[in-house]
């Protein structure tokens, strides 16, 4: 029997992200339905609980002829969505790494929405 494909709900999608570091939170100035348009890989979502989500998507490198496998955590805090955790191929992501890749997807989305 196929696996039901399951989205977060609405709510949980529209929230505010904030990214998780050893400092405390950063306010993305995004939600997270625009953020994850912002990733331009195929995307799958993993339900941990109504509050906790894991988005996992893969690219195939053309250097290795493999594919590649980011894993991003989110959970929801009251009215915010945050991105708390990454790993790359399995290996988790330093605070900096991660802030750094959301700005990168930020960025992709911006892209996304330029008038060309």
């Amino acid at each position: 029997m196929a696996q039901e494909i399951q989205y977060p709900s609405e709510n949980f999608l529209y929230s505010i992200l904030k990214v998780e570091s050893a400092t405390g939170t950063k306010d993305l100035g995004i939600r997270l339905i625009e953020f994850t348009e912002g990733i331009k890989t195929d995307k799958k979502w993993e339900k941990v609980d109504d509050n906790h989500w894991i988005l996992k998507t893969k690219f195939k490198d053309p250097v290795i002829n493999d594919y590649r496998k980011y894993s991003l955590v989110f959970h929801r805090l009251d009215t915010v969505v945050i991105l708390s955790k990454a790993s790359f191929d399995g290996h988790d992501l330093s605070d900096s790494e991660l802030e750094d890749l959301a700005i990168h997807i930020i960025r992709n989305y911006k892209e996304h929405l330029s008038v060309k």
